[in-house]
């Protein structure tokens, strides 16, 4: 792949080049590339503003006040072009929700994401070095 990128070239323009090198030197190249996100599902019905836009022609005039943290379950899961992997729940042992952090992040979600791939690929009899996440 070296060369698919002149100095000066546009950022955008250099990144697809090295993709459709990567796709004509492997074409399951995109069935085994990864895309994940999580989500926060409040559990007293409070909806995130910034995921939901409401349109109508008439203002809303009730106002209904929430507690600054309500209670919230997380979910996270991995998805590709042949299979969706997860999902995946921050709680502890006993069912309840726990805050993300760095390494309840790294021992709740990333060691099951990658016991379940590496179980997806033994499966598939695909090299799991071949993955992108």
């Amino acid at each position: 792949m070296a060369g698919l990128c002149e100095s000066g070239s546009e950022p955008a323009g250099c990144l697809k080049a090295i993709c459709q090198a990567m796709i004509n030197e492997n074409a399951t190249f995109l069935s085994n590339i990864r895309f994940s996100d999580e989500c926060h599902i409040h559990l007293d019905g409070y909806i995130d503003k910034q995921t939901t836009r409401f349109f109508g022609f008439e203002q809303l005039d009730v106002i209904v006040q929430t507690p600054f943290h309500s209670e919230r379950v997380t979910i996270w899961c991995a998805i590709s072009a042949k299979v969706v992997l997860g999902p995946y729940f921050v709680e502890d042992d006993g069912g309840h929700s726990l805050t993300v952090n760095q390494d309840r992040y790294k021992n709740l979600i990333i060691t099951a994401f990658l016991r379940d791939l590496r179980r997806l690929c033994r499966a598939r009899n695909v090299a799991y070095h071949t993955q992108w996440f």
